[in-house]
């Protein structure tokens, strides 16, 4: 899999299945699938998933019958595409019968149309199919407008290069069956395709080889030539004129040729006629110096180039010489004897496939055939605009747009329209962007157009409105462990617009626009590998920069309060160095027959250590695992299970001091299910009282709860429906919890509790959220005369789809431009993959529990 974006411990999805995945790197994985992948015929959605969750989109996988066959012997299995490259899935497949097998085995005439289902140019079809032969040699023959290829056994043997030219080639084939495949494409004009074979009889000569090819000196010399068939009374003949031979055996006769015959340069065509009046294929005798191609440049073209020189560098070539490009002669200009050049026209190169280039000196001596590739013409690819945002009003400019297979001719596009383009190279346009251009705020599309039409990947431009600067409230995490993996930021607030981007110590990270109060950034490993802070910030797209707010990076220091401090070894024996380590609030896991992220799922051990503050008393521990646990208590193990087992529950009661306390447990597992489970209890569970607020408007912003009860203890965590919040201990009777505005946005009520360390859990208090209630299974809509999504909402509703086609209008009730919806709904959805599909127009994102998956 090529791409981007990866990261170590994401993995190859097959039809929504993780597969055995190795990273390569950020750009390629590599992923083992089984036969039972492709058991049967059809196709597979492959995709890659990050190991925080995110994946990417699917390319679709094809699984042909086997051999590329659905039909049976001797009946063409046909593929038919709507491309001239044979690529993605076929608009059709059918099973064809072969024509005459004494005559034409594939003759399809088009004219000016096309096959049924296909347009009437750039299109393609490939016909596989399996059909007997004799052991003998066998020709070859094709003709094609535009061209065609021919496979036999897989094996490419003809490539067609010139419309309305018949070529030929032999092959020997041995008895039984054999595949026989066809490729044919046609870009435009007239299209058909004759493809035949034919057995060489049994009883014909062949000549398969003459030593020597070539003759310098101009001396007599004597002629071997080998074949299949001669017998006695064969002979040699030189351009037509019989030489004195020598029957030697079946497959060699010798001839002699005198001195008069290799006295000026020329070719000669040597052939064998037996007595029965067989005669052989040609093979060629050059006299005097045969030219050499040694190198060509360029040694390649992109299919549908303009015109170019090329130059033919080798030896031996006189004045005179013709270049032969892909069968027709080209006027040559001589340089020198290693040097001839020549203008190859854009209608030479207009189909991909495989050119040939021959020299011919006079007296037609031929030079070695060098393939001269016609490449398939990249796509465009934009990787980089430079600026990547104004401020609306701002002056002309010219935008940078950094890439690859830019070809000359090509065209940036505004929203899809030309803009004045100049091409610095390959990878580099630049563009000129009127005042007009960026007359008022928005996104703007950017793409690359070639000549050819192909248009390259999109990229936002943003035009943004002079405003306020953004505001940072809070991050998610707020810390992490020095040497740990990458992972996603949170950063909330207000004030953020489209284009902002997160920085850490003033370096931009890759940042996704959730909405005006929410950011997410991509936080490599590299910055979080050594001990320290980092100050996290938000620059709109104006240049305006937040406040900024403290990153802590932890070292061999604990973890913040409530947390673990985990290790993970890729060994059963807790031998340095870890693999992964990390803070984390719980050690609950039952990884089934899988493991940690970033480990193997067998033969792995993990250390967890904590220090938690216990009131005076007594403290029941319990741990569940499989399979060996060790579990210490101020480093005093107080159960030791260090062997093999199934999932199972130990429990130890120890009296403590009141105080901090270190708690460490350590874990293995062998092979199998992965289970490792920890929890205590001390006094009574917790218990809610009264929150403050109680309620709030659906679509307010973020603020903090406060929550009065009892029995809460350090570490304590405060859950919203179910979910962590960050929490701040006050007091045994209170906590201080950070509900984001995303936590409000639709109404309804919200289950609140208190979970202490111990993973006691109180009773609940509920919050209610004002505005449209929605039974589940339906969205609640919110419709605003804004495109920022800007409360208050011009009105909400209840609706069972998001399925709108407005054309030219808009909502009932919102203008017909300049407007944005929002649709929150919770569903109930089974434990499986999902395919989630968005079309809109213009701007669209889909959230999953609150995490972007389309953007």
């Amino acid at each position: 899999m090529d791409g981007s974006n990866f990261v170590a411990g994401a993995s190859v999805l097959w039809s929504g299945a993780a597969r055995s995945t190795t990273f390569v790197s950020a750009t390629r994985l590599t992923a083992s699938i089984p036969a039972s992948d492709i058991g049967a015929v059809g196709s597979a959605l492959v995709g890659v998933r990050n190991p925080d969750g995110q994946a990417s989109d699917g390319q679709l996988f094809s699984i042909a019958p086997p051999g590329g066959l659905a039909c049976p012997p001797t009946v063409w299995f046909t593929e038919y595409f709507s491309n001239v490259s044979l690529s993605g899935t076929p608009t059709r497949t059918a099973c064809e019968p072969h024509g005459d097998p004494a005559s034409r085995e594939l003759f399809q005439l088009y004219g000016v149309g096309a096959p049924d289902g296909l347009p009437a140019d750039n299109f393609s079809v490939r016909w596989t199919g399996r059909f007997p032969f004799a052991a003998t040699a066998y020709t070859f023959r094709a003709l094609a407008n535009d061209a065609a290829r021919i496979y036999v056994d897989g094996v490419l043997i003809l490539t067609t290069a010139n419309q309305g030219q018949t070529y030929w080639v032999t092959r020997n084939v041995t008895a039984g069956e054999h595949e026989v495949k066809i490729e044919f494409w046609d870009a435009s004009g007239t299209a058909n395709v004759a493809v035949d074979w034919r057995a060489i009889p049994a009883a014909d000569a062949l000549l398969f080889g003459i030593s020597p090819t070539n003759s310098i000196d101009g001396k007599a010399f004597t002629l071997t030539a080998d074949g299949l068939n001669y017998t006695p009374g064969s002979t040699v003949f030189w351009n037509g004129e019989a030489k004195p031979t020598t029957f030697v055996s079946s497959t060699r006769l010798t001839a002699a040729i005198p001195a008069e015959d290799v006295t000026h340069p020329t070719s000669v065509g040597i052939t064998v006629r037996t007595p029965g009046l067989s005669i052989t294929n040609v093979q060629i005798f050059t006299v005097g110096p045969a030219p050499a191609i040694t190198a060509l440049t360029p040694s390649s073209a992109a299919a549908g180039g303009p015109d170019f020189t090329l130059t033919i560098d080798g030896t031996g070539f006189v004045s005179g010489a013709v270049v032969i490009f892909n069968g027709v002669d080209r006027a040559t200009t001589f340089v020198s004897a290693t040097r001839l050049t020549v203008p190859i026209p854009a209608a030479s190169i207009r189909f991909p496939g495989i050119g040939s280039v021959q020299v011919r000196n006079p007296g037609g001596i031929f030079s070695n055939t060098v393939g001269f590739p016609i490449t398939t013409r990249p796509d465009p690819i934009l990787t980089a605009l430079t600026p990547s945002s104004t401020t609306a009003g701002g002056p002309a400019f010219t935008l940078i747009a950094d890439g690859d297979g830019f070809q000359s001719g090509v065209q940036l596009l505004w929203n899809g329209s030309a803009r004045s383009t100049t091409q610095f190279s390959s990878m580099q346009v630049r563009a000129s962007i009127t005042a007009a251009d960026i007359a008022t705020a928005g996104a703007v599309t950017i793409t690359i157009r070639s000549l050819d039409g192909k248009v390259s990947n999109a990229m936002t431009f943003t035009v943004t409105g002079a405003g306020s600067a953004p505001t940072l409230t809070s991050i998610t995490p707020s810390g992490a462990m020095a040497g740990g993996l990458a992972f996603t930021l949170t950063a909330d607030g207000s004030g953020f617009v489209s284009g902002a981007t997160v920085l850490w110590n003033g370096a931009a990270r890759t940042t996704t626009f959730v909405n005006a109060g929410r950011l997410t950034a991509s936080i490599p490993a590299a910055d979080i590998a050594v001990a320290g802070s980092a100050s996290v910030t938000v620059r709109n797209p104006d240049n305006q920069v937040s406040g900024a707010k403290p990153f802590t990076i932890n070292g061999d220091a604990p973890c913040s309060p409530g947390q673990f401090s985990a290790q993970y070894f890729s060994n059963m024996t807790l031998t340095a160095p870890a693999t992964l380590t990390q803070c984390e609030a719980a050690v609950n896991y039952d990884w089934g027959a899988g493991g940690p992220a970033g480990l193997p799922v067998d033969n792995f051990s993990a250390r967890w250590t904590r220090n938690v503050s216990f009131p005076a008393g007594s403290v029941t521990f319990t741990v569940r695992a499989d399979d060996g646990v060790r579990l210490f208590l101020d480093g005093v193990a107080i159960i030791d299970q260090w062997h093999d087992q199934p999932a199972t529950t130990y429990t130890a009661t120890r009296t403590v001091t009141a105080g901090t306390h270190e708690v460490k447990v350590e874990y293995y597992e062998n092979t199998g299910d992965a289970v490792i489970q920890l929890s205590w209890t001390t006094g009574p569970p917790p218990t809610i009282t009264t929150l403050t607020p109680n309620t709030a408007a659906a679509g307010g912003p973020a603020f903090t709860l406060t929550v009065d009860g009892t029995s809460f203890v350090s570490g304590a965590t405060v859950m919203w429906n179910g979910s962590g919040r960050q929490t701040t201990f006050v007091s045994p009777t209170r906590l201080m919890a950070a509900i984001a505005a995303l936590d409000i946005s639709s109404g309804g009520t919200i289950p609140v509790t208190v979970r202490n360390p111990d993973l006691q859990v109180s009773n609940v208090q509920t919050f209610t959220v004002t505005g449209t209630v929605c039974s589940p299974g339906l969205f609640r809509a919110e419709y605003f005369s804004n495109i920022s999504l800007t409360p208050p909402a011009t009105r909400t509703a209840c609706e069972e789809t998001v399925f709108n086609d407005y054309g030219a209008g808009g909502p009932t009730g919102l203008p017909v431009d300049n407007f944005s919806v929002r649709w929150t709904g919770r569903f109930s959805l089974s434990k499986g993959n999902y395919q989630f599909t968005a079309r809109a127009d213009d701007g669209v994102r889909v959230f999953l529990d609150g995490v972007p998956i389309i953007d």
